[in-house]
C-alpha cells in the first residue's frame, strides 16, 4: 500500500529561497495602507489620553507597523514631546516606545485597573 504524504512531499522539493519568497508574496498581499486620521479622531484620542493620565488607567494603543496593526496595552509612563513618543509599561512590566506617527487608535482597556 502506498502512503501519500500530501503536501509534505511537495514542500520537500522546494528550495528555502522559494519558500521565503512565497511567504513574502503572501505577506505583501494582506498588508494594509496606513490609515489617515481626521481631526476629530485625533481630538478623541487626546481626550482619552488626558482622562487615562488623570485616573492612571490602562490604554490600548493600535499601532501601524509595516502594513499591519499591532495592539499594545499599558499605562503611559511618559510623553516625550521632543521625540514624539509615548513611553508605556504593560502589565508584565515591559516598557515600550510608541511613536505618535504610528498610533492609529487609542482606547481605554476593557480590563482597566
Amino acid at each position: 500500500m502506498l502512503k501519500d504524504r500530501g503536501t509534505k512531499k511537495w514542500t520537500a522539493m522546494m528550495l528555502p529561497e522559494h519558500v521565503r519568497e512565497l511567504k513574502k508574496c503572501l505577506n505583501d498581499e494582506i498588508k494594509i495602507k496606513r490609515p489617515i486620521l481626521d481631526e476629530q479622531k485625533i481630538e478623541r484620542m487626546e481626550e482619552t489620553i488626558i482622562e487615562a493620565l488623570d485616573a492612571n488607567q490602562t490604554l490600548e494603543f493600535s499601532i501601524y507597523e509595516d502594513g499591519f496593526i499591532e495592539v499594545y496595552t499599558g499605562k503611559i509612563t511618559f510623553i516625550d514631546h521632543i521625540q514624539k513618543q509615548f513611553k508605556i509599561m504593560d502589565g508584565s512590566g515591559h516598557k515600550h516606545l510608541l511613536s505618535f506617527r504610528d498610533v492609529i487608535n487609542i482606547e481605554k482597556s476593557e480590563g482597566n485597573d
